[in-house]
C-alpha cells in the first residue's frame, strides 16, 4: 500500500478499515485484519495489534468451517498463527493443506519454512 511506502501507517489503518466496512466477513476484510494488525505493531501498539489479528482469526476460522480444504485461506490462517506464535494452529494449517498441493505449486515452495 503506498501510504505504507509513505510510513504514514494512520493513514493505512483507516485505509484497511475501510475495505473491512466495504467487504466485512470475507477473505479480503480477513487480510484487511492481518495487514492492520501489522501496522499496529509497527506502531507499537502490541494489544490493538492481538485484538485485530483475532477478528482476522475469527473470519477465517468461519470461512474454513464452510470450506475446510481452501488452500488460500489455510496459507493466510499459517500466516497468522505464525505470527500470533500459535504453533499448534500453524501445524494443524501446514497438515490441512499438505494432501491438496503438489510440486508444482505455489504454496508447495513456503511448506518447508513453516514446517
Amino acid at each position: 500500500m503506498a501510504f505504507e511506502k509513505e510510513g504514514d501507517l494512520d493513514r493505512v489503518i483507516t485505509a484497511y478499515q475501510k475495505q473491512i466496512e466495504i467487504t466485512p466477513d470475507t477473505a479480503d476484510a480477513g487480510y484487511a485484519w492481518i495487514d492492520m494488525g501489522i501496522a499496529f505493531w509497527k506502531q507499537g501498539q502490541l494489544q490493538q495489534a492481538t485484538d485485530t489479528w483475532k477478528q482476522a482469526e475469527n473470519i477465517h476460522a468461519a470461512i474454513l468451517e464452510e470450506e475446510p480444504d481452501d488452500l488460500t485461506m489455510l496459507a493466510n490462517d499459517d500466516e497468522l498463527a505464525l505470527v500470533q506464535g500459535n504453533l499448534s494452529r500453524l501445524q494443524t494449517r501446514i497438515e490441512a493443506v499438505r494432501p491438496h498441493i503438489s510440486p508444482d505449486d505455489q504454496l508447495f515452495v513456503l511448506l518447508p519454512f513453516f514446517a
